[in-house]
Order: C-alpha cells, then structure tokens, then sequence
C-alpha cells in the first residue's frame, strides 16, 4: 500500500481552471448543425468551457470569398450565425484564420477530405515556429499579443508510420508537462495558449473512448493548468468530419461526447475537473502508476486521483492510503470513479452487440451508464488526523470530496 500525505493547514496557491478557456471543434460549417450547438451549450453548461475554436472559418464552403466574373464576393452570412450562436450561449470563439480561399491561394495543396487549401497567399511568404516567430515580431517590430502552439503525446515517438499503441508506448507519462514546460520557457512573458491537444493525434483511436483516455486526460491537465492562460481539448464532439464523417457511437473519434451526445469516460474526466476549487495544496508521496493532487474549495477538499500507465507498460489495482493533517473534523466524504466499470458507456455498448444505429431506448441506456455515480466513502478522523483508503483500477480516476463542518 502507498501512501499519500497532505498538510491541510499548510498555504495555498492559486490552481486556475486554464483548461476551460477553451475548446475545439472541427470546421467551421458544422458550427450550423443544430445537434453541435445542443452538444456545446452542454459543454459550457457543464464544462465551464467560454471559448470554442474551429477551422475554416474563411473557406469556399463557408461562402466568405468566391470569384464570379472575375469579381470578388465577400459573404459574411454563415460566419455571422455561428458567432451569433456563440455570443447568445455566453461563450465566445477562438478566432483561427483558415483556410485559405481558393481565389487568394497561391497553390492547390489542400488537407482533410474537405479540401482545405493550406497554401499562402499569392502575395505573401510562410512564418513557421515559436522562437523563429516572435523574433521575427521583435525584429519587424510587431509585437504579438500572445502565443498559440499544439502538441500531442504522440509527436515524435516510435517509428514512421508507427501505430497508436507503439507511439504511445514509448512516449513518457510526463510528456505533455515538458512540452508545455518548453513552451512557457520559449514563449516568454507572452500568453500561451495551446489550442489543440489530445490523448493522441488519430482521428480513429479507440483509446479515445476508453478509461483510459479519462486517466490521461486529467494526469495532462493537472500537470499542464500552471503553465498556460488556455488549453484547449480537440475536441468537444465526434461531429466531425477531417477525415470522413462515420456513424458508428464509438469510432474512436476526438470527442468528449460521441455523435448522439453520450458522455465518455474523457467528459466525466472534464466534469470532476470542474468542480475542483481555486485553491492547491501540496501533497507528498510518490508511485510507478498512481497521481495525487489536492485542491480546496471553500469548506471541502477534493483529493483527485489517477493509476495510469502507457499502453503495454505495467499496470495493477493499487491500493493507496491518504492521509491529511491538521483538518477541521469532516461531516462526510463521497467518491466519485471512472473506470472499467464507472462512467464507461462503451463497455455498455460492446454488450449489446456493438450496434452501428442506436435506438433511442440504447441511447438512453448508454447515457445512464456514463453518468458519474456519488458513494460514501469511510474516513477515519482523530485530533486534526483524516485517512481514507481506496483502491484503484488500472487506468482509472477517483476524486474524493470531504466536507468540513
């Protein structure tokens, strides 16, 4: 058993919600489908996301600039509902300028099975990284306001052409903490914003709709929140369509909620994560799989847990013991698990056969299986002294919450 110890008398300092600056989303059409504004007004509702950011934005297929008759014709229309939507839920966008309109381009590469232009302007030259672009600032004295980067756990590891699993295998738990590290280092007094990040940067990775992913997602942002003004998840749905738009419920896809709208494990992560307080307090204690950071919030104190290693590597049920000093005498604790067994509506789904087509009876299913469930939790309280136990599955989160009287 490993152990856990805390100081809750001990000073704070300021644990700020950076992931909730943000989130992402596919491109920009898709902003007009009804079903994506339901799923985002949910995200802010329940997230605490202000910010959505998209691609494409300036497309042909947004209509913002087309050539007819050799004359150019600006229409704003579509650009102008999607941010009006935004501003009417209380969020606002992340404005990116993409992609390139084909009438402007200076070329005819393009990505995604939209065919997005990604050339530059006939008329103008390509900048490229951090440091190369805010010397570039300095030196043609433009200064810029903040700086925006992306990064994956799956950048640079394992072989061309490696699959998912190997990528991931040999990327170090701690990976997103020193990107983001580097970043902050190179980036100066500038904001920092990330505005894509992920479990891993394919489209089709199961792992996306797993535990898992939950795990991952909270050890990256627990790690990462100090270092950032935003950090922005890609992305909140599965409608979306870079490559092609499937309709299978799990299709590994980048979303916290699949194409009906069920919460994955990764949602329910975001969820626990909003709840925590603005307050960190520093917890001691070290193991090979299991995390542990403590944050307050007014009269309660939420121990958030995770046990999780990289694919292929070790991993068992662990039994950990937290111990918290010089703590008012609690009135309750709960926990709340994602797992294997909690919060985890794909388990549910290979059950019932994998169906491609829900019903609505399955989809209902699927919903209340990926709620997150509040037990109980025994604690032992003597003279200032709290200990708790839990035992944690393999890739797996827990947040325990006690409430002081």
């Amino acid at each position: 058993m490993s152990q856990f110890v805390c100081d809750y008398g001990a000073a704070g300092r300021p644990f700020i919600h950076s992931w909730e600056d943000t989130i992402g989303s596919g491109h920009a059409p898709l902003a007009l489908r009804a079903d994506w504004q339901a799923q985002l007004l949910r995200c802010h509702k329940e997230l605490g996301v202000q910010r959505v950011r998209f691609h494409d934005l300036l497309s042909d297929e947004m209509g913002t600039l087309i050539c007819e008759n050799e004359k150019l014709l600006y229409s704003f229309f579509n650009a102008d509902r999607i941010v009006d939507y935004i501003l009417s839920i209380g969020m606002s966008p992340f404005i990116e300028l993409s992609f390139m309109p084909r009438t402007l381009s200076s070329g005819n590469k393009t990505v995604f099975h939209y065919n997005a232009n990604v050339t530059p302007p006939k008329d103008y030259a390509k900048n490229v990284w951090i440091p190369e672009f805010l010397d570039f600032c300095k030196r043609n004295h433009t200064p810029a306001d903040f700086v925006s980067t992306h990064h994956y756990p799956t950048d640079a590891f394992g072989k061309v052409g490696a699959d998912t699993l190997t990528q991931l295998e040999h990327a170090p738990r701690g990976i997103m903490r020193q990107q983001v590290q580097q970043a902050r280092r190179e980036a100066g007094d500038k904001p920092l914003y990330y505005t894509e990040w992920n479990i891993s940067s394919n489209p089709r990775d199961t792992l996306h709709d797993e535990p898992f992913a939950a795990a991952f997602v909270t050890k990256i942002i627990m790690e990462a929140q100090e270092f950032v003004q935003g950090y922005s998840f890609w992305t909140f749905s599965d409608l979306f369509e870079e490559n092609y738009f499937p309709s299978m419920p799990f299709q590994g896809g980048f979303g916290l909620l699949n194409l009906q709208g069920v919460a994955k494990p990764a949602y329910r992560a975001f969820e626990l994560l909003h709840q925590l307080g603005e307050e960190a307090l520093t917890i001691s204690g070290s193991h090979d799989t299991v995390d542990a950071w403590v944050v307050r919030k007014g009269t309660s104190v939420t121990v958030l847990l995770t046990n999780l290693s990289m694919p292929r590597k070790p991993i068992q049920t662990e039994l950990i013991e937290i111990r918290m000093q010089n703590t008012p005498k609690p009135s309750q604790a709960c926990i709340q698990r994602i797992d294997e067994d909690h919060s985890n509506p794909r388990k549910l789904w290979v059950s019932l056969g994998q169906p491609a087509y829900l019903s609505a009876l399955q989809v209902g299913q699927l919903d209340a299986q990926s709620s997150l469930v509040t037990s109980a939790l025994p604690v032992l309280w003597e003279d200032g002294n709290l200990a708790m136990k839990v035992a944690l599955p393999p890739q797996s989160v827990a947040a325990i919450t006690v409430e002081f009287a």
